[in-house]
């Protein structure tokens, strides 16, 4: 709330809130309380942070700034960063693929919600394993051993940046991957290339 606040407070209107914010596999890969990463012998307190952060936390963010994204109108924005459908089903993933499976809902549930407001909700995704601070060391293991290609966390930029534009005014409830996204493409194209369907 005060962060929303202090952002209206500095530029006057909040127009877009991209919740990105998160953690992932590696804090309870990292806890002395977890044995392994399967659900059963992590360290619950560390799984139940992972879950406040990626879920409660997106709430939060975007609860305190609705109310003035619908002041926006047709400009007000939120995008949700979340993961594919693989990750999300990972054997010893379960409090990251959990969180991000319900910030799908609530990227489906909002952007309900929000219907005549003007105000768009969407999901974005990297597409596959991203060189983030959080990606655990076993998951940097098994994208090498299977020949993946670890992204970089810019992949997600340009489908982003489209979301926030006027051109994206109507898209909401949608689903697109950074990886697929093609920059020589006009951008209507581009987006249509990289939207994929909804995982729930």
């Amino acid at each position: 709330e005060r962060t929303v606040q202090e952002a209206v407070r500095l530029f006057g209107s909040l127009d877009i809130l991209v919740n990105n914010a998160g953690k992932g596999p590696v804090h309870v890969e990292r806890s002395p309380r977890t044995k392994s990463l399967k659900f059963y012998e992590a360290d619950p307190l560390v799984w139940r942070d992972v879950i406040n952060t990626n879920v409660v936390g997106t709430f939060f963010m975007s609860h305190f700034a609705a109310p003035f994204l619908i002041q926006a109108g047709s400009k007000g924005r939120i995008i949700n960063v979340t993961t594919s459908l693989n990750t999300m089903q990972r054997r010893a993933n379960s409090p990251y693929g959990v969180s991000k499976v319900a910030i799908e809902a609530e990227t489906l549930i909002w952007s309900k919600d929000l219907d005549g407001t003007g105000v768009t909700v969407n999901t974005v995704l990297p597409g596959g394993a991203t060189n983030t601070d959080f990606l655990s060391a076993s998951g940097r293991v098994q994208a090498q051993k299977s020949g993946r290609v670890i992204l970089e966390p810019e992949i997600i930029v340009p489908p982003v940046l489209w979301l926030a534009s006027d051109e994206a005014a109507h898209v909401t409830g949608q689903r697109f991957v950074g990886k697929n996204w093609d920059d020589a493409l006009p951008l209507a194209e581009a987006a249509e290339k990289a939207r994929e369907p909804q995982v729930i």
